[in-house]
């Protein structure tokens, strides 16, 4: 885990990474997702958009990238959010080289 803190609009963003790899380029990559995650947020250019996934034809919701030009608004797919039913599959990491599954409560 990574305590990296930014000053954020006044308010104090602390840049977590849980991983058990701990080498300075997979944390300093991880935390520059996260800050470019913050960035969209606090400058108002994330939104959420109902997408058709090309491979199989359903309706998904996709956290964009909003980005407004002359000809109008352009979106950026960065993350796809997961269901209920896929967050049971993902275990987390221990930070000592194991991963631990998750736990009802």
């Amino acid at each position: 885990m990574s305590d990296d803190s930014k000053q954020a609009e006044g308010q104090e963003a602390l840049l977590l990474v849980f991983s058990n790899d701990k080498t300075p380029d997979n944390m300093q990559m991880k935390q520059g997702l996260l800050k470019m995650v913050y960035h969209t947020v606090l400058t108002n250019k994330l939104a959420i958009m109902d997408a058709k996934d090309e491979t199989t034809g359903e309706v998904v919701p996709v956290l964009v990238g909003v980005e407004q030009n002359e000809s109008g608004i352009s979106c950026y797919p960065l993350f796809v959010p997961i269901t209920d039913t896929e967050a049971a599959k993902y275990a987390a990491p221990d930070g000592k080289g194991n991963y631990v599954g998750r736990t009802e409560g």
